[in-house]
């Protein structure tokens, strides 16, 4: 083993990071719309907190601007930053995070403006992470796109840490080659986990034929 390896394999906090909670089912939109609400998600009370939030979208007319996603918009009202995002043709995939989210079962609500879009939408909670937020939390975002029957991303993740993908295609999806968190209809939006191992998680999934598709990850920190 080198030393850089070795490196990447020492976990650097106390903590770990563990699923704390899945959406119940992921939510779409089969017309065009200006936003999308998802309350399937139940929020722990574990130690250090942090929300990942999976939005994808496929419009006609130009993809939308202006995205904003919030957790719990009637009660607390906190925002989610984006994390990484890119389009592939007409379709586009995107991870948003938050850190210490209020727990409880709450809404997840997207909007933007623009063009209408078809979206589809799946939140994930997780506890033992870093809690300054952004780069810090959630590290080492990376992006992919193409046109084929199959979409696979390299995200690099530490031991301790949990590396999460999303991927948006122009039909199904299927076979996940990490644990599934969401694979959602329509607009085609799936996601999956790994825990980090010092090294690069492939992120695989099969695509019914060879279509666009749009695919993002990154990893999550403890902390």
């Amino acid at each position: 083993m080198g030393i850089q390896q070795a490196l990447l394999s020492i976990p650097s906090a106390s903590f770990v990071v563990a699923l704390d909670a899945n959406a119940t089912a992921g939510t779409h939109n089969t017309s065009g719309v200006t936003g999308l609400d998802n309350g399937n998600l139940t929020v722990g009370a574990g130690l250090n907190r942090v929300l990942i939030v999976q939005l994808a979208f496929v419009a006609d007319t130009g993809l939308p601007t202006g995205t904003t996603v919030k957790w719990d918009p009637v009660g607390a009202n906190q925002s989610l930053t984006q994390i990484v995002s890119i389009d592939g043709g007409n379709y586009r995939a995107s991870l948003w995070g938050l850190v210490n989210p209020t727990s409880g079962n709450k809404i997840i609500r997207a909007a933007w403006g623009g063009n209408t879009a078809y979206p589809a939408m799946n939140g994930t909670c997780f506890t033992g992470a870093n809690q300054t937020g952004g780069a810090t939390t959630f590290a080492r975002s990376a992006s992919t796109s193409g046109n084929s029957g199959a979409a696979s991303l390299n995200v690099t993740s530490l031991t301790g840490n949990i590396a999460v993908d999303a991927v948006c295609s122009a039909d199904v999806l299927s076979a996940p080659t990490r644990t599934q968190l969401v694979n959602e209809g329509f607009v085609n939006l799936g996601s999956s986990r790994a825990s980090g191992a010092g090294s690069a998680i492939s992120f695989g999934w099969t695509i019914a034929s060879a279509v666009d598709w749009a695919q993002v990850g990154c990893d999550i920190v403890a902390g």
